[in-house]
């Protein structure tokens, strides 16, 4: 799974995909987290220009 990460507080995290129109931003929380990595780029000839996410949960 591929999302960028909103900390909502301490234990809280909003995942949100690029894709909100299919995959809805959801919450999870840290214990609930095994692995954490870093995204810098990415590739795509389609790619879309970079839009501002609004934390809807």
């Amino acid at each position: 799974m591929l999302k960028r990460l909103f900390r909502k507080s301490e234990k809280e995290f909003v995942l949100i995909s690029d894709n909100e129109d299919y995959y809805p931003q959801f919450i999870l929380l840290t214990e609930d987290i095994k692995e954490i990595w870093l995204v810098k780029r990415k590739l795509d000839w389609e790619m879309s220009p970079p839009k501002r996410f609004e934390i809807k949960v």
